[in-house]
């Protein structure tokens, strides 16, 4: 299907990939782009070992600079561009 159908036919090729049909749409006769249906992930079930693992490496970035501390790193990445 080309660009100018698909866009006559948005509702239909949606429902179409809702339905698990393979749904390719063609520019200049050329594959382009697939249509899939958008599929909701798990919600991520945390035990113990894995929470404390997430907050322990999360801690890192919790800590806050002050503005000079941001000043100071952002003149030192541009000085290490040259």
């Amino acid at each position: 299907m080309n660009v100018q159908q698909a866009r006559d036919n948005l509702s239909r090729l949606i429902a179409a990939a809702q339905a698990g049909e393979d749904v390719i749409i063609s520019r200049r006769g050329k594959p382009a782009v697939r249509l899939v249906p958008v599929t909701e992930e798990p919600e991520r079930r945390w035990n113990g070992k894995d929470l404390a693992a997430f907050l322990e490496e999360g801690r890192r970035f919790r800590g806050r600079r002050s503005p000079d501390e941001i000043d100071a790193a952002i003149r030192a990445e541009r000085d290490s561009w040259d």
